[in-house]
């Protein structure tokens, strides 16, 4: 799903066009039906889907959905990328042991660190993992939903510079 702003959505009038869109892209790397490209963390199996990729950007969308407009618009210049798994490289760009897991990773400049000179800059970046996610907790479904937004909402604050023991003070 690529959503990209457009300023003519937001016309009065356009009935057609539905609400505004983002000023951000939530996007996906292609996968095969019913299992994932890469093998998780160790080796092992691909995981067999309890959800499929689109209903999961769908739980993706949801969540960011629930930001206050004033923080939703504020997310310049950033991609939400949903993936199968943390490849090792942002594994260990976090320091994470075989056994720990990774359900999302903000990969940017967060605005509190953002100065005058933050122009023609890459987007940042807040990846979400299924396989993780759903690996832990695709048996209910309730529990999967609560848990996606908890993610997404997390990965976000760090993009607006919170940062995790901050955002384990306030359960995220």
């Amino acid at each position: 799903m690529n959503d990209d702003h457009d300023p003519q959505n937001e016309e009065e009038g356009n009935e057609e066009a539905g609400p505004p869109r983002p000023p951000f892209r939530l996007q996906r790397r292609p996968t095969a039906p019913g299992e994932s490209h890469r093998r998780p963390a160790g080796g092992g199996r691909p995981l067999q889907r309890s959800i499929d990729r689109e209903e999961f950007e769908q739980l993706v969308g949801e969540a960011v959905a629930l930001l206050p407009a004033e923080f939703r618009q504020r997310m310049e210049n950033i991609e939400v990328l949903v993936d199968d798994w943390p490849t090792p490289a942002q594994r260990r760009s976090v320091g994470l042991r075989a056994h720990e897991t990774l359900f999302g990773l903000y990969e940017g400049i967060p605005h509190t660190r953002r100065s005058t000179h933050y122009n023609l800059a890459m987007p940042d970046r807040i990846w979400i993992f299924q396989g993780p996610i759903e690996r832990a907790f695709g048996h209910d479904r309730d529990r999967l939903r609560r848990e996606v937004c908890r993610v997404v909402l997390h990965e976000i604050a760090h993009h607006f510079g919170i940062d995790d023991d901050r955002l384990r003070e306030l359960g995220y």
